[in-house]
């Protein structure tokens, strides 16, 4: 499952404004795979990992721009998740 988007792109704003910032996190993404809960889940468990430096570019990214929803899926990191 994918991360929610950033909090930018759910705060209200004028339409113009969200497909600005939509289109500036569209382009940001670009060729990259995006964080999902079992990457989260995965690095919780084993931090070091081969591609580190990327998922830890893409996971500063993603919490730098965290909403309240992503922000109980972080402290829910916490729990042991089986069978993810």
């Amino acid at each position: 499952m994918p991360l929610p988007c950033p909090r930018e792109l759910w705060e209200p704003v004028s339409n113009t404004e969200w497909e600005k910032r939509y289109h500036e996190h569209i382009e940001q993404r670009k060729g990259k795979q995006g964080l999902t809960l079992r990457i989260l889940v995965l690095l919780q468990q084993s931090p070091i990992h081969d591609d580190i430096t990327a998922l830890d570019a893409e996971l500063s990214r993603w919490c730098k721009g965290v909403d309240d929803l992503s922000m109980l899926l972080w402290m829910g990191l916490g729990i042991k998740c089986e069978g993810i």
